[in-house]
């Protein structure tokens, strides 16, 4: 047997245990008398949440959907993406908008973004929206010139 991570945990200690026979690792409660090297191999100290995340690995990813705002115009569709302005909730030039999924996403289902028609102000929301999807960050800024630009 040899291990695979070593970290310690002030709690509850969790051994991560890799068979080298079977090739199989397991996470397992360490007694605080187990002394690293004992029986059959070493063993690895992690945190209790290194160990969770392990056992996570071959689980489907969690799916996000969009939510319309309850004070937003619709003002631009593309398959999959709803952008809505919500007049009045920003200092001009600045315009809020909502970018939502009109169906299931891997990642964010919901982003606040803010336009001054010129430009997408740099805020977090916009930053992974133009990161993970470019082609739609280019389509939200396109129709903000189209809409608000001066």
């Amino acid at each position: 047997m040899t291990t695979e991570q070593k970290n310690s945990s002030a709690s509850s200690v969790i051994a991560l245990v890799h068979c080298t026979t079977h090739g199989c690792t397991s996470a397992t409660p360490l007694s605080p008398l187990y002394k690293e090297g004992g029986i059959g191999g070493s063993i690895a100290l992690v945190q209790p949440a290194v160990a969770a995340a392990e056992k996570k690995k071959g689980q489907k990813r969690q799916m996000y959907s969009g939510s319309p705002p309850e004070d937003g115009v619709l003002i631009a569709r593309t398959p999959g993406w709803e952008l809505y302005h919500r007049p009045g909730k920003s200092t001009p030039p600045w315009q809020s908008l909502k970018l939502v999924t009109t169906g299931q996403r891997p990642c964010k289902g919901n982003f606040w973004i803010t336009h001054n028609g010129q430009r997408l102000a740099v805020q977090t929301d916009a930053s992974t929206l133009e990161k993970n999807e470019p082609e739609i960050y280019e389509w939200v800024h396109a129709v903000c010139v189209e809409r608000f630009g001066r």
